[in-house]
């Protein structure tokens, strides 16, 4: 049991602590997961923070069911983070992937700098008024899953 003595540090820690076990993964996640997997489609993670607690939170998802560690990049173990387009280059580059497609949830650090690496994106938001994007946007895990499959049919 972790207490909290009302400091940043300590309060830092708990958050850290108690973080993966509030994840939860989207409704449907688990079918689109699988049949990408089926499908044998190379899938991976970028994100940004920390490894510990990154790793952490992939483990609480049981992502690493679907996702192999070889294809799990954390931005505490690389020389760049998003926003930065040298993270998408490096992963395609370590990968071997021909045609990347990157799905994310925030347009400045995951549509944009994919794109700007010659990515194709597919933004899934909330936001459902114009918003001017470039690319796919969609709003529920169904409509993703019907997009990727249309990609792999």
């Amino acid at each position: 049991m972790l207490s909290v003595s009302g400091d940043a540090s300590s309060f830092e820690q708990l958050l850290r602590h108690y973080i993966p076990s509030y994840c939860v993964l989207f409704a449907g996640m688990e079918g689109l997961l699988q049949a990408l997997k089926d499908h044998q489609i190379l899938t991976g993670i970028i994100t940004n923070g920390e490894e510990e607690l990154q790793k952490k939170k992939i483990k609480a998802l049981s992502l690493d069911d679907w996702i192999s560690t070889e294809t799990v990049f954390i931005s505490g173990t690389m020389p760049f983070e998003k926003p930065d387009p040298q993270v998408f280059y490096l992963v395609q580059k370590q990968t071997g992937c021909k045609h990347p497609l990157y799905v994310g949830d925030t347009w400045l650090l995951d549509i944009m700098p994919a794109q700007n690496a010659g990515w194709d994106a597919i933004w899934m938001t909330t936001q459902s008024e114009n918003t001017g994007i470039v690319g796919h946007a969609v709003f529920s895990i169904c409509q993703l899953h019907k997009l990727l499959i249309s990609y792999i049919e």
